[in-house]
């Protein structure tokens, strides 16, 4: 005989007082989860933070309240929402609960202001007694922060309260949670995303002067407004959460400890006390402290305080950057943009040199000497611009916009170049000469392919030699999340076209003339089946599955699928792939795209015509073992097999995969350098599912490599609005000045 689990136990409160339409959304939402019990303050104690006023005088009133035809017994506390939970733990209930809620509040509890929360405070005061916590607040304009007004829908809120509370009870409690605090946009619905977050140091309300008053014993209540500047929050925090309309987890630990390393503070402040002593004892020979780690952060905040307060100045820099065009695939603007790029790194002091190649020149440069040295790769060419109908500001004309900055470039990859510039011009005004030597790899044609690229390597071997290589792009992943990438997948890209005759026909010729467009469709036929596995023949012999050990790493990496599947607007996954299966398919899978198709007529209306010629452009994004070269041979090798041998192949672009290993003294300097700036380690992924030139200057040349920038996810490289976030750019310019402190000493 089987017996069903015991039910859970929930004790429910908040600030807003026992008659709160929040309260009871929420009772309503975790009645399916357990037992609750409801003991809440008896009047409003919003602002109560977690006190503990002596003159409160514990009386508890046993009351009935109806909600949704459902009768429950309640206990309103005169007391605050704290002294409410001590009554519940130590009174009220028989045993400790399973979990602690507080909320739903009328109003956002975000950045440095959460400790004067009595919803915060209420979930903190029962984590205190080992029991984990849920405060949940929805965002409300101010007028309603001390009211119960019926005019706040709470059901978004409710949603996302039993989603949590559902989470906490089913999960392990993780190491260093006690409470989990959740944010509610007033916009948002239960298909809202979510993300986990920080707090803010930043103060989201600020207290306003109060209205003039004849006598400071008249009554001057100081009362307190929204104030926030999107370009200076913190791109993982609850307010940046907020303003982009996404749900905020944030997980909060009773310890409030500062996160500063203890024996470097312990260094710090006796060097200080002992210079203080000598200063005080004349006699004694006065010692320079040795230099350490301390004194390496002191430093440091220098190079940090020089890129806040030139922010103005960078930005414009940047945008001037941005304003260039340099679109290789139609030759727009190159050489004003290699000329530019040369400007700016001679600005910084790079002895810089233009390298020809079979396309557009290498702008290649350097800087600083050391026992180490660091290659770095960007491109100054960037994708077209077009369709230009579909961008909100013109593509070139960088625009400030809800604190990001749109053009074509800004993030894939001028964004990047301009950032690492600007940080080395940092650093070498608070800091003097870099610990090692910089060389720049800055090309123009990445973005057509790299077709001269690896000749350039193996031409300049001897000048590219380096101890490891940073590249040209990274950022945060689509739960916001700060990665590096260790490789790339390769690609191959080609254009099959097919002409039939010498002009287009009208197409009633239909039953006797040839017709290159469905010819060609035929083709493409045989090199993929509609369950989407590629179906080019000998091709699946040269690929190489993922190790066990590689789909463990794959499988542990944080992957939202929903989210991925919002972000472009689709449906679902091919196949009906679970996001598991996704996850896996993205980093393993090698692809057969086919990119564009063009044949006959494609204007506005109709127009009956039979073309005479039809092209198509395919990429194959390649794993290990599969190269260009071979992809190449079995394409042609399939399509003559099947009677296609007057399809022309034409290659545009090769490029192979590449890869590095955890372990290598350029990934552990990035790994230490985003602990440092972003607070946490970061998210470590195998490869990067898109492609780049790595191979030739990172593989190829026995350079292990790192990618890491200021994107994310949404960023829109290579579509219309490409944009990045000024608060990611502003960040990353200090995670380049200490993974170069970092690299420097490894």
């Amino acid at each position: 005989m089987t017996h069903d689990p015991p039910k859970k136990t929930i004790l429910l409160t908040n600030d807003d007082g026992i008659r709160s339409p929040g309260l009871w959304a929420a009772a309503a939402a975790l009645a399916p989860l357990g037992y609750v019990t409801v003991a809440a303050p008896l009047n409003q104690w919003s602002g109560a933070g977690r006190s503990m006023p002596y003159h409160s005088e514990g009386r508890i009133y046993e009351e009935s309240v109806t909600v949704g035809g459902q009768t429950w017994k309640v206990y309103a506390v005169d007391g605050t929402p704290a002294q409410a939970v001590q009554h519940g733990l130590v009174e009220l209930m028989p045993a400790y609960p399973d979990l602690i809620v507080a909320g739903i509040n009328y109003g956002e509890n975000v950045g440095s202001g959460v400790t004067i929360s009595g919803t915060v405070g209420a979930a903190l005061e029962g984590a205190s007694f080992g029991v984990p916590g849920l405060a949940i607040s929805l965002q409300t304009d101010s007028q309603y922060h001390l009211t119960h007004s019926t005019e706040i829908d709470f059901a978004a809120a409710a949603y996302f309260t039993h989603k949590f509370a559902r989470l906490l009870l089913g999960l392990p409690r993780a190491a260093d949670l006690d409470v989990l605090k959740i944010e509610v946009p007033d916009t948002a619905t239960p298909a809202t995303a979510w993300r986990f977050t920080r707090l803010s140091r930043t103060r989201y309300y600020l207290p306003q002067k109060p209205p003039e008053r004849r006598h400071l014993n008249d009554q001057g209540k100081i009362p307190y407004a929204r104030q926030i500047e999107p370009d200076r929050v913190e791109a993982d925090s609850d307010v940046r959460a907020l303003v982009d309309g996404v749900v905020s987890v944030t997980p909060l630990s009773l310890d409030i400890t500062s996160r500063v390393d203890l024996p470097t503070l312990q260094q710090l402040y006796r060097q200080a006390d002992t210079d203080l002593q000598l200063k005080a004892d004349p006699p004694a020979p006065r010692r320079r402290p040795e230099a350490g780690r301390a004194s390496e952060r002191i430093v440091m905040q220098a190079f940090y305080d020089y890129l806040d307060a030139h922010h103005d100045q960078f930005l414009a820099e940047l945008k001037r950057y941005l304003r260039q065009p340099s679109v290789a695939a139609q030759n727009l603007g190159m050489a004003e943009m290699a000329q530019l790029t040369q400007e700016r790194l001679e600005a910084r002091g790079f002895a810089v040199q233009i390298l020809p190649t079979g396309g557009f020149p290498v702008v290649y440069g350097e800087i600083g000497q050391g026992p180490r040295t660091l290659l770095i790769y960007d491109h100054y060419d960037v994708q077209p611009p077009e369709p230009l109908d579909l961008w909100e500001t013109p593509a070139f004309e960088p625009t400030e916009r809800n604190g990001n900055l749109y053009a074509r470039g800004a993030a894939d990859n001028k964004g990047d170049q301009m950032c690492r510039m600007q940080a080395i011009e940092a650093w070498l005004a608070t800091r003097g000469d870099l610990p090692l030597k910089i060389k720049w790899v800055i090309e123009g044609e990445e973005e057509i392919g790299s077709p001269n690229l690896e000749h350039f390597a193996r031409e300049h071997a001897a000048l590219l030699q380096a101890d490891g290589c940073l590249w040209e792009t990274g950022g945060r992943n689509e739960l916001d999340q700060f990665g590096l990438w260790l490789g790339l997948k390769g690609i191959a890209y080609f254009e099959l076209r097919l002409k039939t005759m010498d002009t287009d026909a009208h197409s009633a010729n239909a039953p006797m003339l040839p017709n290159p467009a469905w010819r060609l469709v035929w083709a493409l036929s045989t090199l993929k089946g509609p369950d989407d596995v590629i179906t080019l023949d000998g091709y699946w012999p040269h690929v190489t599955p993922p190790t066990p050990d590689e789909v463990a790493l794959v499988d542990r990496l944080p992957y939202d699928g929903e989210k991925i599947k919002a972000i472009y607007g689709a449906k679902r996954f091919i196949n009906d792939m679970d996001a598991r299966q996704a996850k896996r398919a993205f980093y393993f899978n090698p692809t057969l795209t086919i990119c564009g198709f063009d044949s006959g007529y494609t204007g506005e209306g109709a127009k009956t015509v039979l073309p005479k010629d039809a092209r198509v452009k395919l990429d194959f994004r390649l794993v290990p073992n599969l190269t260009p070269d071979v992809v190449y041979d079995l394409l042609r090798q399939h399509l003559d097999r099947r009677g296609f041998e007057d399809v022309e192949i034409v290659r545009f672009a090769g490029e192979h995969s590449a890869s590095s290993s955890a372990d290598a003294s350029v990934v552990q300097a990035a790994i230490r350098a985003a602990r440092q700036v972003y607070g946490a380690d970061p998210i470590i992924y195998p490869r990067m599912p898109g492609s780049g030139p790595m191979y030739p200057l990172s593989n190829m040349l026995g350079i292990p490599a790192v990618l890491a920038g200021i994107t994310h996810q949404g960023a829109k490289a290579h579509a219309p609005n490409e944009h990045i976030r000024l608060s990611e750019y502003w960040l990353g310019q200090k995670f380049i000045g200490e993974f170069i402190r970092e690299f420097a000493a490894a």
